[in-house]
């Protein structure tokens, strides 16, 4: 009768013990996605310019765009030599080569 009572206490306490590793059932998995989509824009940042006097091409957020085309919300209006224009949200911004940046000219 002891021996009984001492297997049946020693199941108890396993029993007991692997619960508490048990995982949470209510807690969500660790790869699913937060519920808040991220709202993170990265900005816009000229990077080249392909200068061909039929289609220039510039290089935006590693991007390669043309007049017209959308890029990141933005839609790009205008290239020149050295700097493009683009309206974003209804504002019309002009981004600029660094001075260190060499235009291609083909």
């Amino acid at each position: 009768m002891v021996a009984n009572s001492i297997q049946l206490l020693t199941v108890l306490l396993l029993g007991i013990s692997s619960i508490s590793w048990a995982a949470d059932p209510t807690r969500p998995p660790q790869w699913s996605p937060s519920s808040a989509p991220s709202a993170v824009v990265e900005p816009l940042q000229l990077q080249q310019i392909i200068w061909r006097e039929d289609v220039p091409v510039a290089v935006i957020n590693q991007q390669v765009v043309t007049s017209g085309q959308q890029i990141d919300g933005a839609l790009l209006e205008r290239i020149g030599r050295n700097y493009v224009v683009v309206r974003q949200g209804g504002q019309q911004r002009r981004l600029e080569l660094l001075t260190s940046t060499k235009t291609k000219v083909q």
